[in-house]
């Protein structure tokens, strides 16, 4: 329903990788080997073997809408590996709105950075965040070119942290504000590693989004105001007849 919601577990399985036939198989039946239910013999058969835990919910609205989040149990530990849906599946819903300030081709960028990062790519990621955040730059400048009392001298040869400063005008302010996220970007894409990206992608996916949200809320400030404009002129006419 692309709603947001909550989830409640239905029932868990464990598994256990068989790696001779490539094939999964009930816990249950690795259970069987211990009647005794020798808890740390059971223990250790986990620790050796590729044991997985799958987690089921279901949607509370919906029970028909389901989830699925897998683990795998390693020596000490226990590590997320999978969940259906995906991360950028999840998203998708959340990023419908930003169509309204991003073009077809951007909107498209975004959806492909996030599917990215779900898959651990974090270069790429950043590739096409950076590709966003440069847009956003080109289409500040386009509209200042528009205006009377803006000059391009010089403006091209400037560095992007002084052309954002130049353009603060045209600019949501949180951009203007944490400029340096273009220096963070072009790092991610010429010098950090892909652990060094992933890492860094929440952080950097969230300012993209702050910026964006800046944009939504000039856009729908500006319809409004257009609209009040309409009806308050009417009214003025209607009222003076």
């Amino acid at each position: 329903c692309e709603r947001d919601s909550t989830f409640k577990g239905q029932n868990s399985l464990m598994f256990k990788w068989n790696n001779t036939n490539r094939s999964f198989h009930q816990y249950e039946k690795l259970k069987q080997q211990f009647p005794s239910h020798d808890s740390k013999q059971e223990l250790e058969l986990i620790r050796n073997s590729r044991t997985y835990h799958v987690v089921n919910l279901f949607c509370t609205r919906d029970h028909n809408h389901k989830a699925m989040i897998i683990f795998r149990v390693t020596d000490d530990s226990i590590i997320k590996v999978g969940q259906f849906p995906s991360i950028a599946s999840q998203s998708l819903p959340d990023l419908k709105k930003y169509r309204a300030v991003l073009n077809n081709e951007k909107f498209k960028e975004l959806k492909r950075a996030i599917g990215l990062y779900s898959h651990d790519v974090g270069v790429g990621a950043f590739v096409y965040l950076r590709r966003i955040f440069e847009d956003l730059i080109n289409e500040a400048h386009q509209q200042a070119q528009a205006s009377s009392d803006w000059s391009d001298e010089g403006f091209l040869d400037n560095r992007v942290t002084d052309k954002i400063a130049s353009l603060r005008s045209f600019l949501p302010p949180f951009l203007v504000e944490h400029r340096s996220m273009y220096g963070i970007l072009s790092k991610g894409v010429h010098e950090l590693s892909e652990q060094d990206c992933l890492e860094a992608f929440p952080a950097v996916q969230m300012g993209i989004e702050l910026i964006l949200d800046q944009k939504l809320e000039a856009l729908k400030r500006k319809d409004k105001e257009e609209k009040a404009r309409r009806a308050i002129s009417m009214l003025s006419e209607k009222l003076n007849k």
